[in-house]
C-alpha cells in the first residue's frame, strides 16, 4: 500500500519488478467484477499475534484468524439479541459476562477433546490452546433497540458487547490457568504488556479498575488460552438459532420476524401494514415505502443500502476489542464503481483493519451473462 501511494515498483517472487499500482488496479478491478480476492493486511494480523516468535503461515478460509501449520479453528458464538431486556430496552451485560465465562470453560474442554482425538498437531495446538468466541444476532439487537446500523449509537453498542466478551473470556481463562495451568507458550507471549491485553473504552460496562486487576492477576496466574475472541461469519450457527449473521446488517427482510413485529407497532392501518408486507415480500427491502417513517426505514436498511464507510466504521469499532480477525463483507450497490471499491480498501487500510472483503450486488450475475 505504501508503494502504491509512492508510485513505486514491487518485486514478484520470480524476481520481476512491476508497478505496485498496476497490481493494485488489477485487484480492485477483479473485486469489482466478482467480489474476489478478499484482502488481508498481513502486517496488521501479525501485529496482534500474542506469541510473536510463532509467525502465522496462513489464514482460516474466511480470514477471521491467522494460523500456524497444524493449528485448528475452534469457534462458538453468543447471540447478542438474547441479552436485551425488552422492558427497559437495555442490555443485560451481567448475564453476558456469565455466559462468556461458561463458554470459555466449554471451549477449553473442547480443546482437550480435540487433542485427545489428534485433531491438529499436538505440538502447536496444545502450546497455544486458542479458540475464538464470536457473536451473532447483532442486527437483531439493533433492530429491537431501534438503532440504525453504522450509527454512532450502533458503534457504542457493538464496542460495549465485544469489550464485555473479551474481558470476561480473559478473566475466565485466567481462572482456568490458576486451576489447570497456563498455555505452554505464555512466558513467550505479549501478555506482560498492559496495552496489549487491555481493550477498553471509556464509559464501557467494564470499569478500568477491573481490567487493571485482571492484568495483575494474569501476571501471577497466567492465561489458559493464547486467544479467546474472533468474529467468524456464523452462517450455519446463525441459521440454526434463527439469528442474524455475526455483526452483519440484514440482507433481506422477507419473513423477518423482528421487522414484522416493529411494523405492527407503527400507527398504520391494517391495510397499510399488509401493503408494506406485500412490497417487502417482492423486493426484500422497505426503503422505497414512503408510508414508513424515515427512522424506521433507517433501522431496517439492508447491507447494500448502507454506505461502505458505515460498514468499515463498524469493523473498525469491532477490531479494537477482538483478539483475532473479523469476517465481514462490505456490501455495495450494483452501480458502485472500481473507484468506490478502491476507496473502501484505502479506508480499511487507514483504519488498520486486518482484512476486507467487498461484494457488489449483482456482480456475479453480470459475469455469467
Amino acid at each position: 500500500m505504501q508503494k502504491v501511494a509512492n508510485n513505486e515498483n514491487i518485486q514478484l517472487m520470480n524476481g520481476k519488478e512491476v508497478s505496485a499500482k498496476s497490481i493494485y488496479s488489477a485487484i480492485i478491478k477483479s473485486m469489482h467484477r466478482c467480489g474476489e480476492p478478499g484482502i488481508v493486511f498481513k502486517d496488521n494480523v501479525e501485529a496482534a499475534n500474542p506469541v510473536p516468535n510463532h509467525k502465522y503461515k496462513g489464514m482460516a478460509s474466511c480470514a477471521e484468524i491467522g494460523l500456524e501449520n497444524g493449528e485448528m479453528c475452534l469457534f462458538s458464538h453468543i447471540n447478542l439479541s438474547k441479552f436485551l431486556d425488552r422492558k427497559t430496552n437495555k442490555i443485560d451485560f451481567n448475564s453476558m459476562r456469565e455466559s462468556t465465562e461458561a463458554l470459555t470453560r466449554l471451549l477449553d474442554n473442547v480443546i482437550d477433546i480435540n487433542l485427545a482425538e489428534k485433531v491438529g498437531e499436538d505440538n502447536i495446538a496444545s502450546q497455544k490452546r486458542r479458540f475464538g468466541i464470536g457473536v451473532c444476532g447483532f442486527a437483531d439487537l439493533l433492530a429491537e433497540m431501534g438503532i440504525p446500523y453504522g450509527s454512532p449509537q450502533a458503534q457504542k453498542v457493538l464496542a460495549n458487547c465485544l469489550e464485555v466478551i473479551n474481558y470476561s473470556s480473559k478473566k475466565a481463562s485466567m481462572n482456568l490457568s490458576k486451576e489447570k495451568g497456563s498455555f505452554p507458550l505464555f512466558e513467550e507471549s505479549r501478555y506482560n504488556d498492559r496495552d496489549f491485553l487491555i481493550k477498553h473504552r471509556q464509559d464501557s460496562p467494564i470499569n478500568k479498575s477491573l481490567w487493571d486487576k485482571l492484568y495483575n492477576d494474569i501476571q501471577v496466574y497466567g492465561l489458559r488460552n493464547a486467544t479467546t475472541t474472533a468474529l467468524p461469519p456464523t452462517g450455519s450457527s446463525s441459521r440454526i438459532v434463527g439469528a442474524s449473521y455475526s455483526i452483519e446488517p440484514y440482507f433481506d427482510l422477507r419473513h423477518n420476524k423482528i421487522f414484522q413485529k416493529k411494523l405492527g407497532e407503527l400507527n398504520l392501518t391494517e391495510q397499510q401494514k399488509q401493503q408494506v408486507i406485500d412490497i417487502v415480500n417482492q423486493t426484500g427491502s422497505c426503503q422505497d415505502i414512503e408510508i414508513l417513517p424515515k427512522r424506521f426505514r433507517d433501522v431496517f436498511k439492508l447491507g447494500n443500502e448502507i454506505n461502505y464507510a458505515s460498514h468499515l466504521r463498524m469493523v473498525g469499532t469491532a477490531q479494537k476489542f477482538v483478539d483475532d480477525g473479523i469476517s465481514k463483507t462490505v456490501n455495495l450497490e450494483n452501480n458502485a464503481t472500481p473507484d468506490d471499491i478502491g476507496n473502501a480498501v484505502k479506508m480499511a487500510y487507514d483504519l488498520n483493519l486486518k482484512g476486507i472483503a467487498v461484494f457488489r450486488d449483482g456482480c456475479l450475475v453480470e459475469r455469467n451473462q
